[in-house]
């Protein structure tokens, strides 16, 4: 039996296997350009909710930031009410998708809807002045799709598998 341990991703987690245990802080630059799948999300309502979340936060304290234009953006485009996921919603968007890409998105989403429980559980008690759980299923569907990026999305296959945790980190469904 493999022991469970935490990933940090800011502030926020997910449970992932103690072998695949990395750094995100320190990695998150070089593995969130490693896979091309593309976001199925729409990027209009952005700009909208960085102007909220200047609004709830003018200090820009960048937790409470990050969390206020998360929770906005995924209201605002429909896929999450509240802390409900709208499964549908999303299912929209990733119909134009690439069939690859489409289906891998999907396969992330559902992870994601699975682990909701553990990111609520992990938002227990914040101080943030937004809902953080939008930030935290955000990163959970970053750190599932690198991890479970399909070979023909790597942008550099040469040294992705060059990095001494890549071949451990990657797995397929």
């Amino acid at each position: 039996m493999i022991s469970k341990f935490v990933l940090s991703f800011s502030t926020f987690v997910v449970l992932t296997n103690a072998e695949e245990c990395f750094d995100i802080n320190y990695h998150a630059k070089e593995y969130s350009k490693c896979c091309s799948v593309p976001s199925a999300l729409p990027e209009e309502p952005l700009h909208k909710c960085i102007k909220v979340a200047d609004e709830k936060v003018p200090d820009r304290e960048m937790e409470s930031f990050m969390a206020c234009i998360d929770e906005c953006y995924l209201t605002e485009i429909g896929v999450m009410v509240n802390q409900s996921i709208n499964l549908n919603k999303i299912k929209e968007y990733i119909r134009p998708m690439e069939p690859t890409a489409g289906e891998i998105s999907m396969k992330v989403w559902e992870v994601c809807v699975e682990l909701k429980h553990h990111l609520l559980e992990l938002q227990k008690g914040h101080q943030l002045k937004c809902d953080p759980f939008a930030t935290g299923l955000k990163a959970c569907v970053r750190i599932t799709t690198i991890r479970h990026c399909p070979k023909n999305y790597f942008y550099d296959q040469s040294k992705w598998f060059l990095s001494p945790i890549g071949s451990r980190f990657v797995r397929k469904f």
